[in-house]
């Protein structure tokens, strides 16, 4: 019974997507870690990105395996906040998400199976 009940409670429950800053050269050298931090959850094809130490505006993209944007959003950050990404439904597949701030280039990658 707790079995059937963890299956059909799955497609609810939040999930955790793996967020790194790429690396850029920044003049003659690597750019000096960040203060700005990012993470970001998937739960009923809606990602939340939870940005803190930062002001400014957040830019971030959806991209499917062929590199085409499915959603997209924008928001003014001030220290910090949330940036809502709604996907659409029966969008089963493997997903690269992009949060873009003014000084930093974020990346995950996520599966959406079921």
């Amino acid at each position: 019974m707790l079995i059937i009940l963890g299956i059909i409670a799955m497609p609810s429950m939040s999930t955790g997507i793996d967020i790194k800053r790429e690396q850029v050269l920044q003049h003659s050298g690597m750019r000096m870690p960040s203060a700005e931090k990012i993470l970001a959850d998937y739960s009923n094809h809606e990602i939340t990105i939870h940005i803190s130490h930062y002001s400014g505006i957040v830019k971030a993209y959806v991209l499917d395996a062929k590199g085409e944007v499915v959603t997209s959003n924008k928001c003014n950050i001030s220290d910090a906040g949330n940036l809502l990404l709604n996907l659409p439904q029966n969008s089963l597949g493997a997903y690269t998400l992009r949060v873009i701030t003014d000084s930093n280039i974020y990346y995950g990658q996520f599966y959406i199976v079921n």
